[in-house]
């Protein structure tokens, strides 16, 4: 009867009383939905509402969420949202569960984040692990990175370029060596290491080493570092 917005008043009623004894067994979910149902067919039923409020409360008082599983908290939120919403369509005095909804419900948010958060670097590291090996050794890595300085690990098939491969065709594609440069300027910050984006001072490069070698690179970032 409530999602087709009938209200069937003794029916409602009778909802209402075989509830009342029994809202002390209610969970979220229940508390959540009879009282959407009464608030979707714009029935006030104060001493039911107060008795929805009243349980809320006692359960709010004892909510930990760190002890929720994630699909647990998204539902709960979504219960303490329809609590409120029930309420506050009827007009109803939200009164102190008012506080406890806003103050619980930020506390879930936080802590949905928070394991998002997690989920999302295990699964970085996941897909990092996957590639490792194969990429340890074809892909350059930064090893350190100074104020002015940084030391790039080179594998094969990188070129330390500079000034005279600045202005190199670069139209034969695979045939050219990857230009360390490249990946250089896509790892850091122009606005903070704006000597790996000049050309002319062999982007920061200090020495060289030949393209199918591979160790440590030194460069400088700064003016300062480069001198």
């Amino acid at each position: 009867f409530a999602p087709l917005a009938s209200c069937n008043v003794p029916l409602m009623d009778a909802i209402s009383s075989a509830s009342m004894p029994r809202i002390c067994e209610y969970g979220w979910q229940s508390l959540a939905n009879t009282s959407w149902a009464f608030a979707n067919v714009e029935l006030m039923d104060l001493p039911l509402l107060q008795a929805i409020s009243s349980k809320a409360l006692i359960m709010l008082a004892n909510f930990e969420p760190s002890g929720w599983h994630r699909r647990d908290l998204v539902a709960l939120a979504m219960g303490l949202l329809g609590i409120a919403w029930a309420h506050s369509f009827l007009t109803a005095d939200l009164a102190d569960l008012g506080i406890a909804l806003e103050g619980n419900l930020g506390r879930v948010g936080l802590e949905v984040q928070r394991r998002d958060a997690l989920a999302l670097e295990k699964d970085s590291r996941d897909h990092t692990g996957e590639k490792l090996a194969a990429e340890w050794m074809k892909a350059p890595r930064l090893d350190m990175l100074l104020p002015g300085i940084a030391v790039i690990h080179k594998p094969p098939d990188w070129e330390v370029d500079g000034s005279r491969t600045a202005d190199r065709d670069t139209d034969q594609g695979s045939l050219q060596p990857l230009r360390l440069s490249s990946w250089l300027q896509a790892h850091l910050l122009r606005s903070q290491c704006p000597v790996s984006w000049d050309a002319a001072l062999d982007f920061g490069f200090l020495h060289r080493l030949d393209v199918p070698s591979s160790g440590l690179i030194l460069c400088g970032t700064t003016f300062q570092g480069f001198m």
